[in-house]
């Protein structure tokens, strides 16, 4: 009967605010300890709370538990990143464009990763992986035992293209 009553005055004497402490400090961790769904709980903890204090910024809340459950399959980093400037940015206005900075710097990322790598792959993934059983792994035609620049497949290719670009007409390939 204690616990219950020592839970029902602790539902009761809640607030954002505080709430939002226990976030920020838990946020205050290194990266290594923060925990995508860890995070997602507090946040919808501090939607809850608004919601049941009627607070004037319940559905701001609302919007940023939406938005980052959306997201919670995003690295640590992003998704640290995607919380800080969302609880620490209380204007509705604010939101739509954090996001929007948080998804083209994402995507830059991708960019100069596909630049410097040759292709695309998951983001969080590191840099494409160029082994499979021990052996390389070709992104050209996807076998094992050669790289993407010794892949006769592909030297074969561009040499029956550059002959059609040469000599269109003879329909050889």
């Amino acid at each position: 009967m204690t616990e219950l009553k020592e839970s029902i005055k602790t539902l009761t004497t809640r607030s954002v605010e505080g709430e939002i402490k226990k976030f920020l400090t838990y946020a205050a961790r290194p990266l290594s300890e923060f925990k995508n769904y860890e995070a997602l709980e507090m946040v919808e903890a501090i939607w809850n709370v608004a919601h049941d204090k009627n607070h004037g910024k319940e559905g701001y809340y609302r919007l940023v538990y939406e938005t980052v459950r959306s997201k919670v399959n995003l690295t640590n980093e992003y998704f640290k990143d995607l919380f800080l400037r969302l609880i620490g940015d209380r204007e509705h206005e604010k939101v739509f464009d954090t996001v929007a900075k948080i998804e083209k710097n994402m995507q830059r990322r991708a960019r100069s990763r596909q630049d410097r790598f040759g292709g695309p792959w998951p983001l969080g993934s590191g840099r494409p992986r160029q082994y499979a059983a021990g052996r390389p792994l070709c992104f050209y035609c996807q076998k094992l035992g050669h790289f993407k620049a010794q892949c006769r497949k592909r030297a074969a290719d561009s040499k029956a293209e550059r002959s059609y670009k040469e000599n269109p007409a003879s329909g050889s390939t």
